[in-house]
């Protein structure tokens, strides 16, 4: 009970049922070892885990990133919760030294695995999620995904649908002209940054974008533009 009360603490929540916590923090080696009196393993939490994460995850991507297609969003998704990153999350907490795990798992290495850390992990949402909802499992999750959106925002950056290639070469196709991009606000704390773009041809405002980075923002800004350049051809 102490070393659960010590991970509550850490995890900052409370539990209403603690035999659920323990559950979630049991490895399937453990109740191999000590069937039956330990009858559940934390599998099926983290199986509940895993899907409120994708959830979470897909929220974080889906608001930060207007201009992105599924595909995009879907490969910026998969990027947040990587094995890796799950694992970076367990050992912040020192998930390991509470798990339970069998005795030939442990001489394995098991407790410092990156897939045991992050399947606990995911067990650990799934707990959550049983004891305080969505809202719940979204408040302790998004500070934590949060950390690793500025490392995802390189990689939407470098696969993104270039929006500014498409303007540009219709710009210049027709007019010979090319737009120019100018930076226009910037808010938000320093680790959730807003930035409105402005895009312009001479002193024409053909759109204006947001995003988490100036150039998620100047993406936007083109993609805007190219939405409403195709609505007035539609006219």
């Amino acid at each position: 009970m102490a070393a659960l009360a010590t991970l509550l603490d850490r995890i900052g929540l409370t539990f209403d049922d603690t035999t659920l916590l323990a559950q979630a923090l049991t490895h399937r080696s453990y109740m191999h070892e000590h069937a039956p009196v330990v009858p559940a393993s934390n599998e099926r939490l983290e199986f509940l885990g895993d899907a409120v994460l994708n959830i979470v995850a897909a929220e974080l991507v889906y608001q930060a990133y207007p201009a992105a297609d599924e595909g995009q969003l879907t490969e910026m998704r998969a990027e947040l919760i990587r094995t890796r990153i799950l694992a970076d999350h367990a050992r912040t907490l020192e998930l390991g030294t509470f798990l339970r795990i069998g005795r030939g798992a442990e001489r394995g290495g098991a407790r410092d695995n990156d897939n045991v850390l992050a399947d606990g992990f995911e067990a650990l949402i799934g707990a959550i999620y049983q004891n305080h909802g969505l809202a719940g499992a979204r408040s302790f999750l998004t500070p934590r995904l949060r950390q690793h959106m500025a490392a995802i925002g390189a990689v939407a950056d470098a696969r993104a649908d270039d929006f500014k290639s498409r303007l540009q070469r219709d710009v210049q196709s027709m007019q010979n002209q090319t737009p120019r991009y100018r930076t226009v606000a910037a808010s938000g704390p320093d680790h959730r940054r807003t930035f409105t773009v402005e895009v312009y041809l001479g002193d024409h405002v053909l759109g204006v974008g947001s995003g988490p980075s100036k150039q998620a923002a100047s993406q936007d800004a083109a993609r805007r533009a190219l939405e409403q350049r195709d609505a007035l051809e539609q006219r």
